[in-house]
């Protein structure tokens, strides 16, 4: 779980870096952000909720969730 957090967090950091000739720049509204994923991507998409305040909204898609959320309330909208 702690990889796959991580590598999402990088990818976001990554996506957000890019110069203003790049074909990304201003294509991704980074004000709004949200996560889904299906079984342990599920798990992911609410442990990222939990963790980054990047996050507005996600969906756990037929996915059991652990991690720190299984003992935690995550503040956006969350299905």
């Amino acid at each position: 779980m702690r990889i796959r957090v991580d590598d999402i967090q990088f990818m976001m950091d990554q996506l957000a870096d890019h110069p203003s000739g790049d074909i990304l720049y201003d294509k991704i509204d980074f004000d709004h952000i949200g996560v889904f994923g299906h079984s342990l991507g599920g798990a992911v998409a609410g442990q990222l909720a939990l963790e980054d305040d990047r996050i507005d909204a996600g969906i756990n898609l037929d996915g059991f969730q652990w991690g720190d959320v299984a003992d935690a309330t995550i503040q956006q909208p969350f299905i």
